[in-house]
């Protein structure tokens, strides 16, 4: 089936993808990723905007290897799931200097987010209103503010104001052999 309606506009309103792998080289990413822009680029409006997951397992595997591709590959847009950032680290990325870069570099190139609350021992809570993880959901609320602020700032300058979210929510008990990870 074509992805295109006529009109030269996709049907489909966004694509995400799981790219790369965490075992690939800064060059191959950065090869990977150039080409994987270049090409979205080429097909102008008849592929729906591609953002790239922030995910275990992938290139995009922890905000320092992903703000240092977004050095290399300005272009790269993302789709931002930080539950994953948070469980490969065990902590909630709130230094002060993984703050700066969260806010700064990384909120400016998301395009979706995965909203879904991660603690340092688990990538999905099921009561975002539990003492046990509520300094949790606090930070993926300000990051998610951050990701929101820097899309509303880039508007005022012509870029593309939208800005999408899957909600993300469920049991404890979510297993990788279930499916949801």
């Amino acid at each position: 089936a074509a992805l295109h309606t006529g009109g030269g506009h996709s049907p489909i309103r966004r694509v995400n993808a799981h790219s790369g792998s965490d075992a690939w080289s800064e060059a191959e990413a950065r090869d990977y990723f150039e080409a994987s822009v270049g090409a979205a680029h080429a097909f102008g409006e008849d592929l729906p905007p591609v953002s790239h997951e922030t995910h275990r397992g992938r290139y995009l595997c922890c905000p320092f290897a992903t703000a240092r591709l977004l050095e290399s590959v300005p272009t790269l847009r993302l789709t931002s799931d930080f539950s994953h950032w948070i469980v490969k680290s065990e902590r909630l990325l709130d230094s002060p200097e993984e703050e700066a870069l969260l806010t700064s570099v990384i909120a400016p190139a998301v395009d979706h987010v995965h909203a879904r609350i991660g603690t340092p021992q688990s990538p999905q809570v099921a009561d975002v209103r539990s003492s046990a993880t509520a300094h949790a959901a606090e930070r993926h609320y300000e990051w998610w503010e951050a990701v929101w602020s820097a899309r509303e700032a880039a508007s005022l300058s012509g870029r593309d104001a939208m800005l999408s979210a899957t909600i993300e929510y469920g049991p404890v008990e979510v297993r990788e052999e279930d499916g949801a990870y």
